[in-house]
């Protein structure tokens, strides 16, 4: 093991998109997501160098939870956002959205009340903020460091997937649910 860090950046990207794949989703299926049953991207983007990870689940009779995971290659962090929706009507079942248009639930407004774990819906100044974790794999000198903050990484991913429940009640102090009406086909309106 060399003394001095050698991680280029696409091992840094793999060590993130690792820890999405080995703590961050087993901890959401755990609590009832799955993966969006309407197409979405669930893994790699092709050409881009990127992964997306959306995952959603039913609660209550029509509220649909979305979790959303980005890992970019030029990016440090492992970005996550939530988000609520209204179904109309209300599905029997999360599966049965497999009918659905995945543009129901990424356009505006619906994507305007996203909100990014932590880093929106923070509660004080922002001064503050400085002091906060975040889902960054930061850099270090040698290799046990890169191995060290990777695990601090993996332990804040495992933590707040397995407290997302508190990230969706500070969701529902800030926003409302918009409504989606999941059987229509998707059409652009112009003015």
């Amino acid at each position: 093991m060399p003394l001095f860090d050698t991680a280029t950046r696409k091992d840094r990207f793999r060590t993130r998109n690792k820890i999405v794949k080995e703590v961050a989703l087993p901890a959401l299926q755990g609590q009832g997501f799955i993966q969006a049953p309407y197409p979405s991207w669930f893994g790699i983007y092709p050409g881009n160098r990127l992964y997306i990870y959306e995952l959603c689940r039913l609660k209550g009779p029509d509220l649909l939870q979305l979790v959303e995971i980005f890992v970019h290659y030029g990016d440090r962090y492992i970005q996550i956002f939530v988000n609520v929706v209204r179904l109309q009507p209300a599905p029997a079942t999360v599966e049965a959205l497999n009918v659905s248009d995945p543009l129901h639930f990424g356009m505006p407004p619906i994507s305007w009340s996203k909100m990014r774990l932590r880093l929106d819906g923070q509660k004080g100044p922002p001064i503050l903020r400085i002091f906060d974790r975040e889902h960054k794999l930061g850099s270090s000198w040698t290799s046990a460091g890169f191995e060290r903050r990777a695990k601090r990484l993996s332990q804040l991913i495992e933590q707040d997937m397995l407290g997302i429940d508190g990230f969706f009640d500070r969701w529902h102090e800030l926003h409302e649910p918009q409504e989606v009406h999941w059987t229509m086909k998707w059409e652009e309106r112009r003015p």
